[in-house]
C-alpha cells in the first residue's frame, strides 16, 4: 500500500484488515478507508470488526465494501 508510511503501526494494521475484509474491492475503495482510518480511527475499527463478523456469520447480502459503507452511515462517530 503506498500510503502505510503515512500511517502508524496501529493504522497499518488496521487497514490491513479492512484490506483482508473488502478483498478485491480494496483496490477500489482504498483511499477512502485510509483516510477514514486516518482522521476516525475508533470509528473505523468498529466498522472493520462488525464487517469482519458479519463475513464470518455469512450476513452480508450485498459485497463486503457496500456492508462497510452501509455501516459507516449507521454508526455514530
Amino acid at each position: 500500500m503506498i500510503t502505510a508510511s503515512k500511517l502508524s503501526a496501529a493504522q497499518k494494521e488496521l487497514a490491513d484488515r479492512f484490506e483482508s475484509a473488502l478483498g478485491v474491492q480494496w483496490v477500489n475503495d482504498a483511499g477512502k478507508w485510509v483516510n477514514r482510518i486516518k482522521k476516525q480511527f475508533g470509528k473505523s475499527a468498529r466498522v472493520s470488526a462488525e464487517v469482519e463478523s458479519a463475513l464470518k456469520e455469512s450476513r452480508i447480502n450485498s459485497t463486503p465494501a457496500q456492508y462497510a459503507e452501509q455501516i459507516w452511515k449507521e454508526f455514530a462517530p
